[in-house]
């Protein structure tokens, strides 16, 4: 048996391309990894009670105080006239993840299989191949749901330090045995995540990512030894943080920050098993 060492490309990006040989057999490997969210939503809510024109409180129809962001009214005492005016609000924080999205997602209906009632063993899977990203809805079992039009997650890195080196054993004639991929490279970038539900819910943010690529090679025993190998799938872990960003929902307009995380990264044999993955 011998031993067939190969460097992978100097060139980083080069690795993030599929080989001539998968796409020839209509077979597209790719990678999975679990969305992971955990933001903070603050809201500026009124925090002044509202008054008549001669400074009475307005109650609602229970007879409690009503807020408002502003009011004015004007009292008179003796032969004083006095003008008051007053503004103010409050900040009102609302903890916003993955729970939380599955919820909303849940709750708008469209999304989960007919008759699903909870979100217990579901998660958001970020699927990529073939330059194409997608967001889909997992559980066990279960055909995937694609949900990229609610749910979208964008990364990116800057200049990688690191190496891979792809080893492959086979006869000197015949087909490959197997093929093994060590190393890594690291990188800063960012990460974007936006998530819209039309009326309830749109916020966008952003923030800075550390990056970890491995790769996997596809099966190599179908090929013929000194044959082009098919290239490595990328496998990123992202750990974004300081994410800032802004948006509205039922409740008002907020800002939010917190963090996003790209986890897990495993291979996918063939993304094509993913409903309507890369259809517009």
């Amino acid at each position: 048996m011998k031993i067939l060492p190969l460097l992978t490309a100097a060139v980083f990006v080069t690795t993030l391309n599929l080989g001539s040989l998968a796409s020839a057999q209509g077979v597209v490997p790719g990678s999975e990894s679990t969305l992971l969210l955990a933001t903070t939503q603050k809201f500026l809510v009124p925090d002044v009670f509202a008054r008549t024109g001669n400074g009475e409180f307005v109650l609602d129809e229970d007879g409690k105080k009503t807020l408002v962001p502003f009011t004015s009214y004007t009292t008179v005492k003796g032969e004083t006239l006095t003008y008051v005016e007053e503004e103010g609000y409050k900040v009102v924080t609302r903890k916003y993840g993955v729970k939380e999205l599955l919820t909303d997602l849940l709750e708008a209906g469209g999304y989960f299989p007919d008759g699903e009632t909870k979100i217990a063993g579901w998660s958001l899977k970020c699927v990529q191949g073939n330059g194409t990203r997608e967001v889909y809805l997992v559980k066990k079992g279960v055909t995937p749901v694609k949900v990229t039009n609610v749910v979208n997650v964008d990364f990116g890195e800057g200049p990688p330090v690191g190496k891979l080196i792809t080893k492959v054993t086979g006869p000197p004639t015949g087909f490959y045995e197997k093929g093994t991929v060590t190393g890594s490279f690291k990188s800063q970038g960012y990460i974007d995540i936006g998530v819209s539900f039309s009326g309830v819910l749109l916020f966008n943010c952003s923030g800075n990512a550390d990056l970890t690529s491995k790769a996997v090679l596809p099966p190599v025993t179908d090929v013929e030894v000194g044959n082009e190998l098919p290239s490595l799938v990328i496998l990123t872990t992202v750990k974004g943080t300081g994410l800032r960003g802004n948006g509205g929902a039922i409740e008002g307009s907020f800002s939010l920050d917190g963090t996003a995380s790209l986890n897990s990264p495993v291979l996918v044999p063939d993304v094509s098993v993913y409903p309507n993955f890369g259809d517009e």
